[in-house]
């Protein structure tokens, strides 16, 4: 999947031309905190953050509605004085996994997507990954979150995803993380019941399965803390 075809391809832009001020109003009526900035030729000669803007309009002045209020001062500052120039970009040739790293690797909000004429074909922000995993995941549905460690045959997850099913559990969605610790294998699953405690009532009688605490094994890898994984 390319990162293009994950937020909408009707994506906005602004000129360098263009006042700071129609820069806001077009971020703030279609709800959105990043600009790719264009010439005339579609081609992409940087972004504008509501960071950016941030940076250059009084604090009190930051809302819609007092837009129209701005000094004359304000009104004549370009974007092109405000933009961060020759910003990382997103090919459109990259994959999920690409665009995932490249996040990580650049710690910013927004990659605008460009074609290899450098041409503006979208932008795939913080948000879209955030909405992409939503989906992925099925959490909109009401549900809830099993994860266990196990040994490393595949056979123990066959076993486990089995099991499940046999009780006329759906699941949503599955991860496994392998290798988690030495040998171990991490499963996350999340499952279209409320039941929980039932649930791991049948994981702990079958044995073969160590249950976590999803999100307290989450925050423990930011605290310093060792990353072996807890019931409760």
């Amino acid at each position: 999947m390319k990162p293009a075809m994950l937020p909408s391809n009707k994506v906005v832009t602004i000129g360098p031309d263009d006042g700071i001020l129609q820069a806001k109003a077009r971020m703030t009526s279609h709800d959105i905190r990043h600009l790719p900035v264009v010439d005339g030729s579609n081609r992409l000669v940087g972004i504008l953050s509501d960071r950016d803007l941030r940076s250059v309009l009084p604090y009190g002045m930051r809302q819609a509605d007092d837009v129209e209020h701005l000094g004359r001062e304000l009104s004549t500052v370009l974007v092109s004085e405000v933009m961060t120039r020759e910003p990382h970009t997103i090919s459109e040739a990259f994959t999920l996994q690409d665009a995932l790293l490249q996040f990580q690797r650049f710690n910013v909000g927004a990659f605008p997507v460009v074609d290899e004429d450098q041409n503006v074909v979208g932008i795939i922000s913080y948000r879209d990954m955030l909405r992409m995993f939503i989906n992925f995941l099925g959490v909109e549905q009401p549900g809830v979150f099993l994860a266990v460690t196990t040994g490393s045959d595949p056979v123990l997850i066959q076993k486990l995803i089995e099991r499940i099913c046999a009780e006329k559990i759906p699941i949503a969605s599955m991860l496994v993380i392998r290798p988690w610790e030495q040998d171990q294998t991490a499963i996350y699953m999340y499952l279209l019941t409320k039941n929980l405690s039932r649930i791991r009532k049948m994981v702990e009688e079958m044995g073969d399965y160590t249950l976590l605490n999803p999100l307290k094994w989450f925050l423990r890898q930011f605290d310093g803390a060792p990353s072996a994984g807890e019931g409760s």
